[in-house]
């Protein structure tokens, strides 16, 4: 039965330096693994070539201690360049994966201790990926600082140097120190929630922190999870959540005639930012229509909702409220007479805005709006498509950024940017919850 596998890189104080054990060699001597597995560098191959070094120590250790390991060599004598971590990290976890597979109920001790510091940190950062198949072992120097080896590395005899090796006494010193994992998984965890913050994934984000959360204060816990219910539009538990663990951040504009549409254009703007142009798109019409509406009323002073339903749910035409006056004289002309009573549209505000508005600037805004509603969003609401940046400045001539600025000025125009710095909330609710990590 394989209770213990132990991987590892070969380092220069391997096998033995200053008549004690290398890493490799203290860590068998300690654990008595079933099989160890060592990873060669093209270096490390030519002295295993010229003297049997690692092979030789570790064969007359199972004689000493009277157990048996099988002796596995990986020789990757195409491996020259050992400070790379990216290039090391692939060939280590194929390796580590392989072992799994093999061994499914054996522990795989990866040693921390051994090879350059590429290999010890990839050795450290797989052992907090599979922290319930490995362990990692740290092996301490005899004097608990750098080893000046003095053996000569090159003309090594590997004979003398294990009949004078120190550590052969029953009462050696065990200097194996096993890692906490579960903390290096924790930090590792804590930097992807940072950066999916930043990527306003919040849900993920909240998702991840859920798997470390005694690493995590519960205010930051919480506090992500409001920025993901914020960016759903989620007032009623947003406040659920205020009133359970108090203010998180201040919104922009607490005003109830503007607060929801200043949100609704900050999530669509954070979608944007996110790539997430799919749902950016579909964000549009609703929102076209609170902007259009809101032009006519606080820019052009005519209050459009008069004309509405009585009806707080939806937004519906009256035709009795309509009837002989200007706006149905401006409907009716701007759709030839086949003016439909039902749903108000950002088509219908838009004919009631070309008839009203002066500015060109306003006007060009407006209509650069609708064009960018007719020819992508409708495609994305009714058709499976993919869409990226490109696609949408083919489809409709504008840029995603150049989207979202020019809703940002219709917004100005329309009184709802109190200060320049309300669009930037979402970086600055960001930075708070950066504070709370």
């Amino acid at each position: 039965m394989f209770n213990r596998i132990l991987f590892s890189a070969v380092g220069g104080t391997d096998p033995i330096a200053n008549y004690k054990d290398g890493p490799i060699l203290h860590i068998c001597r300690v654990y008595r693994p079933s099989v160890v597995v060592l990873y060669l560098s093209a270096e490390m191959c030519i002295a295993q070539e010229n003297d049997k070094r690692f092979t030789y120590v570790l064969e007359q250790l199972c004689e000493h201690l009277h157990f048996k390991m099988d002796i596995r060599l990986m020789q990757d004598t195409e491996l020259h360049d050992v400070h790379h971590f990216d290039v090391i990290i692939p060939n280590f976890a194929k390796q580590l994966e392989s072992l799994l597979e093999e061994f499914p109920d054996a522990e795989v001790m990866l040693n921390l201790s051994s090879g350059t510091p590429a290999m010890k940190s990839a050795f450290h950062t797989l052992s907090a990926f599979y922290p319930d198949r490995t362990k990692g072992i740290q092996v301490w120097t005899p004097k608990k600082r750098m080893n000046q080896v003095e053996e000569d590395r090159i003309n090594y005899d590997v004979e003398s140097y294990w009949e004078l090796n120190e550590d052969n006494a029953e009462d050696f010193q065990n200097r194996c120190v096993e890692a906490e994992t579960i903390q290096l998984l924790a930090k590792h965890k804590r930097g992807i929630v940072k950066q999916l913050i930043r990527m306003m994934d919040y849900r993920g984000a909240w998702q991840v922190a859920m798997d470390i959360q005694d690493e995590i204060s519960e205010i930051a816990r919480y506090g992500i999870l409001w920025a993901a219910e914020r960016y759903d539009l989620n007032y009623h538990k947003m406040m659920d959540l205020q009133k359970q663990y108090g203010e998180f951040y201040r919104l922009p504009d607490k005003h109830d005639d503007r607060r929801n549409t200043v949100e609704y254009i900050l999530s669509t703007k954070a979608r944007a930012e996110r790539q997430a142009y799919v749902d950016f798109l579909r964000a549009l019409t609703p929102l076209i229509v609170e902007l259009f509406e809101r032009l006519l009323i606080h820019y052009l002073k005519i209050d459009i909702p008069q004309y509405y339903q009585d009806s707080s749910d939806r937004k519906r035409w009256s035709e009795n409220k309509l009837r002989n006056s200007e706006i149905e004289q401006i409907l009716q002309e701007g759709f030839k007479y086949r003016f439909q009573y039902g749903d108000v549209s950002s088509m219908h505000l838009a004919v009631i805005l070309e008839n009203h508005v002066e500015n060109a600037r306003v006007k060009s805004a407006i209509l650069r709006l609708r064009e960018v509603e007719t020819k992508a969003r409708n495609l994305v609401a009714h058709q499976m498509v993919s869409v990226d940046a490109e696609w949408i400045e083919a489809k409709t001539g504008m840029t995603p950024d150049a989207i979202v600025e020019t809703i940002l000025f219709l917004a100005k125009i329309g009184g709802l940017e109190k200060s320049k710095d309300v669009w930037n909330s979402y970086q600055e609710m960001n930075k708070s919850l950066l504070r709370l990590l």
